[in-house]
């Protein structure tokens, strides 16, 4: 059985708030992630909670408000967060991470580590590009992610046909 997960979420619609998305699929292409589940949730919210039931580690990555400077990336477990969210209950349409985590906990599925990285954004305006302030960061992001998960990078094969 499978006992991590990594979980990508945002609207990559929306320029930087599709970071998590991005980074989740850079992983799959330059790092072997046997035994590690990757999981593309985009917008999906409650659905973090069916994927990291009875896990032993979840890492979450997303774009956060975290009042840094554009491109910052902040690592954090789920005792060193609170939302600043004013929601009108739990939602199926309105998503709210820390809630869902919350619920998770109540519900006794919650895994015993769940790391997540917060990406300030420099933009999340309509638009599928990434800022030039995250694009000329991917790198460090992953290798940040990598070094968490200890994670290889993928050897390359070159054909000299």
């Amino acid at each position: 059985m499978v006992d991590t997960v990594v979980i990508g979420l945002g609207n990559p619609l929306l320029s930087d708030e599709g970071i998590g998305v991005h980074l989740l699929e850079q992983l799959k292409k330059r790092y072997e992630y046997d035994g590690i589940e990757l999981h593309d949730l985009g917008t999906a919210g409650i659905s973090v909670l069916h994927v990291i039931a009875h896990k032993r580690k979840a890492v979450i990555i997303d774009c956060a408000f975290m009042n840094e400077k554009p491109g910052a990336i902040k690592r954090f477990t789920k005792e060193q967060v609170r939302s600043l969210k004013l929601l009108h209950g739990l939602s199926l349409h309105e998503g709210d991470l820390l809630s869902t985590i919350t619920l998770s906990e109540s519900l006794g599925e919650c895994p015993e580590s769940l790391v997540l990285f917060g990406i300030e954004p420099a933009s999340v305006a309509v638009g599928g590009a990434l800022s030039e302030q995250l694009l000329g960061k991917v790198d460090e992001y992953l290798a940040l992610i990598a070094r968490e998960l200890k994670l290889q990078p993928k050897k390359m094969s070159i054909d000299y046909a």
